[in-house]
């Protein structure tokens, strides 16, 4: 991990992992940082996060959950945001 500027923090989220905290405002359109994690489709969304497609699972979706379980953390998809990919 890298260290972040004094302005911002890892704090842990409940049921979440970590999420970097700002101590300051943030004017709009500022590069905070760059995302580095995984970037899924959403079949593999849906196979992931709707009970109903559980069945549909392959070996990267069940390590995926059990990480998620060891890790505490939720499996909801509320956090999940739709993100324009450049081209």
């Amino acid at each position: 991990r890298q260290s972040l500027p004094s302005h911002l923090q890892l704090q842990p989220i409940p049921g979440k992992g970590l999420g970097v905290i700002t101590r300051e405002p943030i004017p709009c359109n500022t590069m905070v940082g760059e995302y580095t994690g995984e970037i899924i489709s959403a079949e593999v969304k849906d196979r992931r996060y709707l009970p109903s497609l559980h069945h549909l699972r392959d070996d990267i979706d069940v390590a995926w959950a059990v990480s998620r379980e060891e890790r505490g953390q939720s499996m909801t998809g509320n956090y999940l945001y739709s993100v324009t990919m450049p081209v």
